[in-house]
Parts: C-alpha cells; structure tokens; sequence
C-alpha cells in the first residue's frame, strides 16, 4: 500500500490522499 509511494515517511498525509 505504502509501498508504492517514495514520499510516504516525507508526506504523510499526501500518502493518505493518495490512497483515498
């Protein structure tokens, strides 16, 4: 899920955004 995402641990909340 995170996986897929490089700038997850550097924006978290943008990973959140992402995924929803």
């Amino acid at each position: 899920m995170l996986d897929r995402i490089p700038g997850a641990p550097s924006q978290p909340v943008n990973v959140v955004k992402d995924l929803f």
